[in-house]
C-alpha cells in the first residue's frame, strides 16, 4: 500500500471489492452453469444457443470497455460507474423477460456486456492502482479476483436454491435486486479516486505516468499477455460452462459436480492472493507462469480421473482467478497507470470476448461431434498449453517500483 492512503483508500478498495462481488463475473458468468440447463430446457434450445449470450456480452464489453475507460480517464470514475451500476442491475433483471425469441436474448446480452464493463474491472483497477503501488499485486488480487471468486461461490449456491424454489426467471430478479441493495449505496458514499481527494498527500498516490493506449497496442508484450490470459481463462470458462452436461459423459455424479463448481470459485482467492503476492516480490513475469500451468494440470486430472472432479476444479479455479487477476497488474507494470483505464479497458474487453467465446466454441464443437464431449479433451489441453507457453515468453517489466527509486 502506498504510504498514507489510510482510511479513505481502504474504504475505496472495499467499495471496489463490493462492485466486483456483485458484478458481471459472479452474477452472470459465475451463475451461468446453474441457469444453463433450466433456460435451455425451457425453450428447447441446443447446447450452443444460450452460451451465445456470454459471447455477445463479451463482444459488447470489448467494444464498450475502451470507450468507458477513456471516459473515466477524462471525466472521473464515479460519473461513469454509478449510473452504469443501475443499468447493469436493470439488464440482469431483464433476463426475466427473455422468451424463446433469440432477439430478446441477444439484445439483453449486449446490454449486460455494456453495463457490466462500465462498472467493472476497468474502473476498479484504475482506482486500486491509484491508491496502491508496492502492494498493488495483492490489492488487485483481493479486489479483482478474490472478491468475485468468493462471491461466485456464494452466488452459485444462492442461485441454485432460487432456481429450484422459485424458477430461473425469479432468480434473476433477486440477483439484480441485490446489486441495488448492497454495492450501489456503499460506492456512492465511499468510492473515491486518489487524485480526486484534495487532502491526500502525494506519497499516498501511485505515480501517474505511462504509455498512451496507441503505444501499448503497438507492443508485443500487450498481445502476448492478452493471448496468454485469454486462452487460459476462455478455455477454463468453456469447460466450466459445459461441465454439468459434460459430467454425464464422464460419469460424474450431479451432486459432486455442483460441489465442484462451488469449490472452483472458493479456490479463487487462493490463486489471486498467491499470484498477487508473488507478483509484488518477483522481478520477472516468467515466475508467474506457474499459474498458467496449474489449470492445465487440473484439466488433465478432470479428464483422466473424473472421480477427482473436486481437486481438479480446485486447480482450475486457482488458475482462472490467478491469471485473470494478473492481467491488470501486469498491464500497469508494462504500460504504467497514466492511461490505465483505457488500456485495461481494451485488454479486458478482448479477454472477456475470449472468455465468452469459450463456452460457445465448445458448444459448436459438441454439435460437430454429434453431442459428444469426450473428443474435446485434446483441443482443451492444447489451448491451455499454448497459454502457458506464451506466459513463459513474456519480456521483462518496463515499469517497476525499483526503476522509479521507490523500493
Amino acid at each position: 500500500m502506498t504510504a498514507g492512503a489510510g482510511r479513505t483508500g481502504i474504504l475505496a478498495a472495499i467499495a471496489c471489492a463490493l462492485c466486483m462481488g456483485f458484478g458481471l463475473a459472479p452474477m452472470f458468468i459465475g451463475t451461468f452453469p446453474v441457469f444453463f440447463p433450466a433456460v435451455t430446457n425451457a425453450y428447447g434450445w441446443d447446447a450452443s444457443l444460450f452460451p451465445q449470450a456470454l459471447l455477445l456480452a463479451g463482444v459488447a464489453g470489448a467494444l464498450a470497455s475502451p470507450i468507458a475507460g477513456r471516459m473515466m480517464d477524462r471525466f472521473g470514475t464515479r460519473k461513469v460507474l454509478l449510473p452504469a451500476m443501475v443499468a447493469w442491475a436493470a439488464a440482469l433483471a431483464a433476463l426475466r423477460f427473455v422468451d424463446a425469441s433469440r432477439v430478446r436474448l441477444y439484445a439483453d446480452a449486449i446490454a449486460i456486456g455494456v453495463a457490466g464493463a462500465s462498472c467493472g474491472p476497468v474502473a476498479l483497477a484504475k482506482i486500486v492502482s491509484g491508491w496502491f503501488d508496492r502492494g498493488r499485486g495483492v490489492a488487485l488480487g483481493l479486489v479483482l479476483s478474490a472478491a468475485p471468486a468468493a462471491s461466485t461461490a456464494l452466488a452459485i449456491v444462492v442461485a441454485n436454491s432460487l432456481v429450484a424454489g422459485f424458477g430461473w426467471q425469479t432468480a434473476y430478479l433477486w440477483l439484480a435486486a441485490s446489486i441495488i441493495a448492497v454495492p450501489l449505496p456503499f460506492c456512492f458514499f465511499f468510492l473515491r479516486e486518489a487524485d480526486a481527494v484534495p487532502d491526500v498527500p502525494a506519497d499516498a498516490r501511485a505515480p501517474t505516468f505511462g504509455l498512451a493506449p496507441s503505444q501499448a497496442l503497438r507492443t508485443g508484450s500487450f498481445w502476448m499477455l492478452l493471448l496468454a490470459v485469454g486462452l487460459c481463462c476462455g478455455t477454463i470458462n468453456g469447460v466450466v460452462g459445459h461441465l454439468i452436461p459434460w459430467s454425464g459423459q464422464l460419469g460424474i455424479d450431479h451432486k459432486l459436480v455442483t460441489e465442484a463448481l462451488s469449490i472452483f470459485s472458493l479456490a479463487g482467492p487462493v490463486g489471486s492472493l498467491a499470484a498477487g503476492w508473488l507478483a509484488d516480490h518477483a522481478r520477472t513475469p516468467r515466475v508467474l507462469s506457474v499459474f498458467f500451468l496449474i489449470p492445465f494440470a487440473g484439466a488433465g486430472l478432470l479428464f483422466t480421473q473424473p472421480s477427482s472432479a473436486v481437486p481438479a476444479l480446485i486447480l482450475m479455479g486457482i488458475g482462472f482467478s490467478a491469471t485473470s487477476g494478473l492481467l491488470p497488474y501486469l498491464a500497469t507494470r508494462y504500460f504504467g497507470v497514466a492511461h490505465a483505464a483505457a488500456i485495461f479497458g481494451i485488454s479486458l474487453g478482448l479477454s472477456t470476448l475470449m472468455m465468452g467465446g469459450g463456452p460457445v466454441i465448445i458448444g459448436f464443437m459438441v454439435g460437430m461431434t454429434g453431442g459428444h464431449y469426450l473428443p474435446l479433451m485434446f483441443p482443451v489441453a492444447a489451448a491451455l498449453a499454448i497459454g502457458f507457453a506464451l506466459s513463459l515468453a513474456l519480456p521483462p517489466y518496463a515499469v517497476t517500483p525499483e526503476k522509479r527509486g521507490m523500493a
